[in-house]
């Protein structure tokens, strides 16, 4: 358990950023004071920095449904291998009566509940899943690597390309067909 605890605590957070106002200082630390533009550049890392925050949401999102799916299928894999294993072994020691119903029922239960989670959650979902954080991941860092390098010097057509572009990408990844239908 603190093998687990200690795992997680040693792998980088994601977002590395948290709140749209450390994101705008970012941006904003290598506009000049006195750039005439600054005013403008502040409203773009603000578009910027609210449309990576979404992006860190959806594939923190994305990454939660594929984690727990991956638990649940393990999870139903292990218990049901292991009523059979008990059921078998009650066939052999011939054992009757109200025991064996019970034992039979609770193998019913847990293998119908095994077979609604893998219908419920197939294994291209769990890929699915896993493509869609990458791409969102993928779109963040794309953003924040627009932010930091290009923000400084662009003109108010290339922030427009630029904008339409994420954001068609965010619709693109959005709109692939995922167990929750996006």
């Amino acid at each position: 358990m603190r093998k687990s605890r200690q795992k997680r605590a040693s792998q980088p957070k994601f977002p590395p950023l948290d709140s749209t106002d450390d994101i705008e200082q970012l941006f904003l630390t290598g506009v000049a004071q006195d750039d005439r533009n600054r005013a403008q550049r502040a409203g773009w890392a603000s578009q910027l920095a609210q449309l990576m925050l979404r992006v860190a949401q959806l594939r923190t999102r994305q990454a939660r449904g594929r984690n727990t799916a991956h638990f649940l299928a393990r999870l139903a894999a292990g218990v049901t291998a292991a009523v059979t294993t008990v059921t078998g072994g009650t066939l052999i020691a011939h054992l009757h009566g109200p025991a064996a119903t019970v034992l039979g029922l609770v193998a019913v239960i847990l293998g119908v509940t095994g077979a609604v989670i893998a219908a419920t959650r197939p294994g291209e979902s769990y890929t699915t899943d896993l493509v869609m954080a990458a791409q969102y991941e993928r779109l963040w860092w794309d953003i924040y690597g627009f932010g930091t390098t290009k923000l400084i010097a662009i003109t108010q057509a290339d922030f427009a390309s630029a904008w339409s572009g994420f954001v068609e990408r965010h619709e693109a990844i959005s709109s692939t067909l995922g167990p929750r239908g996006g």
